[in-house]
């Protein structure tokens, strides 16, 4: 497994962000950023890292499967926005639609414009620059049959066949229920706390794999990301290349401080 730092995102740049680095062993270190402008802790594992992944909460990103995709990029691209649109009820204008292809199905996110932009010129004005943008769910599933569920106590994250979201419970077990009483689905693993979640859904088997804890989250995530079978969100507008203020990023403190210590000598001087 690549060496991968993993960013958390809340709902808002203005809320802490929890980030973990993870090796070929598991997680090696994990903490929470108060202030953006405070990464020490994080610059020695900037350097090491392959990967610098940035996990959206499912809540801000909608997810649409289209069955048979068109094999033209642009008119696939064209389909999954006419749809998200008709679907979401929200101005096309407004929204960044990232496209991907599973074993044949095209499927598509939809994020506010708003919320990448953000978050791009917050992590632009410390000197970082993801390779890849995800949504939490986005990221339990490797393959299209491949059906993962993490129960948290207050909010699950799903991801069943060409499916995905995050909500807050009790709204996200109603939502579990309705997804896996397809017929299709014949099982699912999950992480959680077994003692007290169901061990069946609709007569469907729940196989527990573990806790949902801290290091099995971003265990999930970082090996989705190095096998590089995450749908990315940097795509069109959003797709990373070089960015100035992110490469001066770093020499900004050295730089204010350089200046600050000039003004100081020619005011002692006159």
């Amino acid at each position: 497994m690549s060496e991968t730092l993993i960013f958390l995102l809340g709902e808002k740049t203005s809320q802490p962000v929890r980030w973990g680095a993870v090796g070929p062993e598991g997680l090696r270190e994990s903490n929470v950023i108060q202030d953006f402008d405070a990464l020490e802790t994080v610059r020695p594992y900037l350097k090491k890292a392959e990967i610098i992944l940035c996990v959206l909460p499912g809540e801000q990103v909608a997810m649409r499967a289209l069955p048979s995709p068109p094999r033209s990029p642009s008119k696939f691209k064209a389909a999954a926005m006419y749809l998200l649109e008709d679907d979401l009820a929200e101005s096309l204008d407004k929204l960044h639609i990232a496209v991907t292809r599973r074993d044949g199905t095209g499927v598509a996110f939809a994020v506010k414009k708003s919320v990448m932009s953000e978050w791009q010129d917050v992590f632009a004005a410390v000197g970082i620059q993801p390779d890849i943008v995800a949504a939490d769910f986005s990221l339990l599933s490797d393959q299209k049959q491949h059906n993962t569920i993490i129960f948290e106590k207050e909010r699950i994250i799903c991801s069943i066949e060409d499916s995905g979201f995050a909500a807050a419970r009790p709204m996200a077990d109603n939502l579990v229920a309705t997804l896996v009483s397809n017929e299709t689905v014949d099982g699912m693993a999950a992480y959680g706390n077994a003692q007290t979640e169901q061990h069946e859904i609709h007569g469907k088997p729940v196989r527990w794999q573990g806790a949902s804890d801290e290091a099995t989250l971003f265990g999930l995530y970082a090996n989705s990301a190095a096998k590089n079978i995450t749908p990315n969100f940097l795509q069109g507008a959003y797709k990373k290349q070089w960015d100035w203020r992110a490469s001066i990023a770093p020499w900004r403190r050295a730089a204010i401080l350089a200046a600050a210590c000039l003004i100081g000598l020619i005011g002692v001087t006159i």
